[in-house]
């Protein structure tokens, strides 16, 4: 019996991926669906890659299609939403990829969201020590970490933005089980020499009781 089979992968945040060795896009990883890889070589597979093109002003969405033969449904399904969106941002977004430039600022953030994030981690690191757990490093440009339970994530939030320095509580974002103290950090907007500040004015709240 033939199998259609849609992957839907979506790569919004591939910009902000900070490992050195990154996937293509049409990987599928071993732990993700183990017979998806197999069934992607056959005619019935395909593979949708959803991404998102951000400016001041717009946004356009990037969406790659395998096989080829999606692409008339695509555009059946789009048009009986709308007219469509305007071309203009779409031709000047395709010039600005064709010539290059779109690669060469993915290789120039990624270096500094790494220095950035590197910078993080230590600060974190050098004023939290061991009480702090840190994860999410791979991509994008926020953290997780973990405090000792019995934390007031919440209290040091509000305190945290009396002093312009801005963390989410994470234990509001549990359901279902006993929620862990921490925060959810961001580090994409600010200067790695002003990271080490930050970590400090995060490590007196948390001793003030």
């Amino acid at each position: 019996m033939a199998i259609r089979l849609e992957v839907v992968k979506d790569d919004r945040l591939r910009l902000a991926v900070l490992r050195k060795n990154i996937a293509p896009s049409y990987v599928v990883l071993p732990n993700e669906m183990a017979q998806v890889n197999t069934i992607l070589k056959g005619p019935e597979g395909r593979f949708i890659v959803v991404g998102v093109v951000n400016g001041d002003a717009w946004e356009v969405a990037v969406v790659a299609l395998k096989p080829p033969r999606m692409v008339d449904h695509f555009q059946s399904i789009r048009l009986a939403m709308d007219l469509g969106p305007p071309t203009f941002h779409q031709e000047v977004l395709a010039d600005f990829m064709g010539e290059g430039h779109f690669a060469r600022h993915i290789r120039r953030m990624r270096v500094l969201y790494r220095e950035r994030r590197s910078a993080f981690v230590d600060s974190i690191s050098k004023e939290l020590g061991s009480m702090a757990e840190v994860h999410g490093g791979d991509a994008g440009m926020h953290l997780a970490v973990k405090l000792p339970a019995g934390s007031r994530d919440v209290d040091i939030s509000e305190r945290a933005a009396r002093q312009d320095l801005w963390v989410w509580p994470l234990s509001p974002f549990y359901l279902g089980e006993a929620p862990r103290p921490g925060f959810i950090l961001g580090f994409g907007s600010t200067p790695a020499e002003e990271i080490p500040l930050a970590g400090r004015k995060l490590r007196n709240l948390i001793d003030t009781k």
